[in-house]
């Protein structure tokens, strides 16, 4: 049901096993599902939005969280600088077979 914290609890949970060290894979059906998660983790832990990768796109991500999407194609040291420096991977489930994630997320 709307309203009962599923969401807040998702960005709580979060913030629990980034803390620990485990990186963390996020995925939801639909973009804005994705997103609204993302939005609600950067409104209660804003501080850890350099911890985050927002994979998908650009055209259907919201502009709250566009920042957060490496726009261009990495060379494959910027592909382990981003492995090693993200905590949280978020994509739809149509998005899981980007290369980044095969190779951090095996």
């Amino acid at each position: 049901m709307p309203g009962t914290g599923k969401t807040q609890v998702i960005a709580t949970l979060l913030k629990i096993l980034i803390e620990s060290g485990q990186k963390v894979l996020v995925t939801a059906y639909t973009h804005s599902a994705v997103d609204n998660m993302l939005k609600r983790f950067l409104k209660e832990f804003g501080e850890d939005r350099e911890k985050v990768l927002r994979l998908g796109s650009g055209d259907k991500i919201d502009r709250e969280v566009a920042d957060l999407v490496y726009k261009k194609s990495p060379t494959q040291q910027e592909e382990e600088d981003l492995l090693r420096s993200k905590m949280i991977f978020a994509v739809t489930c149509l998005g899981v077979s980007n290369k980044l994630l095969s190779k951090n997320f095996e």
